[in-house]
């Protein structure tokens, strides 16, 4: 899901202090997505929200990672290579992206309303 035109600034510092891991406390949460500066993932193995950001642009992109690389403490030694094997790799070799309908099922699940996903 890509967000634009905000205060990005209030949401990066509502990340830090609610427990989402980022890549200056923990490095398996890994470089920014293109065009964004911040990254932020929420301290859970399965179903993980990623958030990035971008203050300069306004910019938000949110997506579920159905396995945490930075999953927290031993966790991580089953999140990191689910992450990469199961869903970067194959992403990269088919050359797609996350599937959106999941993603809004995931959020629906959470109790989140989500309109119109393609």
């Amino acid at each position: 899901m890509n967000l634009s035109g905000g205060n990005v600034q209030p949401l990066e510092g509502i990340l830090g202090g609610t427990g989402f891991a980022s890549m200056t406390n923990n490095p398996l949460v890994g470089s920014p997505h293109d065009g964004f500066t911040g990254n932020w993932r929420q301290s859970v193995l399965f179903d993980s929200i990623q958030i990035n950001t971008n203050a300069s642009t306004g910019r938000i992109q949110i997506d579920i990672d159905p396995f945490n690389p930075a999953a927290p403490g031993i966790q991580s030694l089953f999140g990191l290579p689910a992450h990469f094997f199961g869903q970067v790799l194959p992403n990269f070799v088919l050359q797609v992206d996350t599937n959106y309908s999941s993603v809004a099922n995931t959020l629906q699940q959470r109790g989140i309303k989500v309109f119109n996903c393609q």
